[in-house]
């Protein structure tokens, strides 16, 4: 069953029954992203609630959208088992997630969400499980980006994704912690001769 991870997933995130996550689960619709394509260039995929099956995205925001230049601050980076909310509209023009490489995600949007909660009231608590759930990424992001050194921070993103981290571009990865790709040379220099990389 291709839904089997993202329900394992959701027992281990909601109160909710085995029979309530299955029907919930079977709401989303599958989509994929190749490398370098963006997930909200299509309406289906504005404000919706997604699942990242395989792959990695990049969630970043830009000064502009006219410009294939202009920096890209990264806000987060999705790896497999993340859920997140994709609430982007189109008074967000500066706001994209692209695929780092071709992606398999499960995207439920709020039209049909709010169909189903209609239909199956039950269903609300375990969306209000996962509302919760993504909060409690997002305030332990800000954390890791508040707290600690430049090292602190790359050992804990470094923990984060594992071997994963070496598929995220370094422009990236310097951005997700807010700091120079000059300076996370000199940490990946310093922690390849302490051999800690």
């Amino acid at each position: 069953m291709e839904r089997i991870s993202m329900i394992d997933h959701l027992q281990q995130i909601s109160r909710a029954n085995l029979a309530n996550i299955q029907r919930f689960a079977g709401q989303f619709h599958n989509t994929s992203l190749k490398r370098g394509t963006r997930l909200g260039a299509d309406r289906e995929s504005l404000q919706s609630l997604c699942y990242l099956k395989k792959g990695l995205l990049h969630h970043y925001v830009t000064a502009s959208k006219t410009s294939q230049h202009v920096p890209k601050n990264t806000v987060t980076i999705y790896q497999p088992n993340d859920f997140f909310i994709n609430s982007f509209n189109h008074s967000q023009p500066t706001e994209d997630i692209e695929a780092l490489q071709d992606s398999e995600l499960f995207v439920l949007n709020v039209e049909k969400l709010n169909e189903v909660i209609g239909q199956h009231p039950e269903l609300l608590f375990i969306y209000q499980d996962l509302i919760h759930h993504h909060h409690r990424q997002t305030l332990a992001h800000l954390r890791l980006l508040q707290n600690g050194t430049a090292v602190q921070k790359y050992r804990a993103i470094a923990e984060r994704f594992g071997q994963r981290l070496y598929l995220i571009p370094n422009q990236y990865r310097a951005s997700y912690i807010g700091i120079s790709r000059k300076h996370l040379y000199r940490i990946n220099l310093a922690l390849i001769k302490s051999g800690h990389h």
